[in-house]
């Protein structure tokens, strides 16, 4: 906290927490938009595993994205979880997942590297 701190420790330690409460956000936010905006559209014959459920909200997920009559994967854990769960489909399954754990470091607008 700082509290021993003389006056120019305390303000280098406020300097020091308001950069990393800056960063810490972009690095948030980056996740998000790639979390987002990533999606991988599939077809019927790609659904193999699937619980109604999940093929549900890929399907709202595809129709929100402009590909109405197929499926989309995404990001979100809603999706991501019983995909990576539930799917038969392990070239998929990978394909997904290095998506996910790539979140924030895809080299583009939100990448984190440099955060």
């Amino acid at each position: 906290s700082g509290a021993k701190l003389d006056a120019d420790g305390k303000k280098r330690l406020a300097k020091i927490s308001e950069e990393l409460s800056s960063l810490g956000t972009t690095f948030g936010q980056n996740v998000l938009a790639d979390e987002r905006d990533w999606a991988l559209f599939l077809d019927e014959a790609d659904l193999a595993g699937l619980p109604d459920f999940v093929k549900s909200s890929m399907a709202e997920a595809a129709e929100i994205r402009g590909q109405k009559g197929r499926y989309a994967v995404t990001l979100s854990r809603s999706i991501y979880e019983p995909f990576t769960t539930f799917s038969e489909r392990r070239d998929l399954r990978e394909i997904a997942f290095r998506a996910f754990t790539m979140r924030g470091q895809n080299g583009g607008a939100s990448d984190n590297t440099t955060v």
